[in-house]
């Protein structure tokens, strides 16, 4: 298998991963809208977690997106 197509599939599932990630504030934001968001917090902590893993998932398949196609776009 060529080298680039190995860094696209990476790249094109880092961009899914990244793109599923985005739904995490859809979780979170009804509960911090709330004017007692930090007993909503505590009352609903697995979702605040969940989605919070959401970002982060997010925000590492953002970066290895970057990095990743680095090599490919150096060489343009």
């Amino acid at each position: 298998m060529n080298t680039n197509r190995k860094t696209a599939i990476t790249v094109g599932v880092l961009f899914l991963l990244g793109f599923a990630g985005g739904f995490g504030p859809v979780f979170v934001k009804p509960i911090l809208d709330d004017p007692n968001y930090l007993v909503k917090i505590f009352e609903n902590k697995n979702l605040v977690m969940g989605g919070a893993l959401a970002q982060l998932i997010m925000a590492l398949a953002c970066a290895g997106i970057a990095i990743g196609l680095y090599p490919i776009l150096k060489k343009a």
